[in-house]
């Protein structure tokens, strides 16, 4: 997701859109033919966007070796990836609707809320593999069982259809 979202910021780039505030820095862009159009040189976001989802985008992909549940992954994809556009859109030209809050604030705190939830369900230990439908594991299991008892060998159907796979094939 983290690096999807990365290469999507630097899509934003390209068109110039999603630019900054105008800067002095020797690193401001100019977006002539940008989304709104600006020749005076702002913050590229998408580029700050885009690094700091970078790290996260490893801290994700070492988390999914490491078989944190996916509640956990996308949680903290959410809560961090929601903290990283909430800090850059202080630099953003956006219009504020709530205060200093834009709309993409808000999303931002709902992102941040979310993630939370995902969090708080791994941690009650309500977490399950989203690709693995709990009827598919009890097959699988039975599948194992049959297999090792010697009622089916490898590849055989379990009687309903299905080819019985080894069990690390959902792992």
């Amino acid at each position: 997701l983290a690096l999807g979202h990365a290469l999507a910021r630097g899509g934003c780039f390209l068109v110039g859109d999603d630019y900054g505030k105008p800067t002095d820095l020797p690193w401001g862009v100019a977006f002539p033919q940008g989304l709104p159009p600006t020749s005076v040189p702002v913050h590229p976001t998408q580029i700050y966007e885009a690094l700091a989802l970078l790290p996260l985008a490893w801290m994700l992909f070492r988390w999914r070796r490491e078989r944190r549940p996916d509640d956990f992954v996308l949680g903290a994809y959410l809560i961090l990836a929601g903290c990283i556009r909430f800090l850059i859109e202080f630099l953003r030209v956006d219009v504020r609707v709530l205060g200093v809050l834009s709309v993409a604030h808000i999303a931002s705190l709902i992102a941040v809320a979310l993630g939370a939830g995902f969090l708080w369900r791994t941690r009650a230990g309500s977490h399950t593999r989203s690709w693995v439908n709990k009827t598919d594991v009890l097959f699988e299991w039975r599948c194992v069982l049959q297999s090792d008892s010697g009622l089916h060998g490898p590849g055989d159907s379990g009687g309903d259809g299905r080819v019985m796979r080894p069990w690390r094939a959902y792992s």
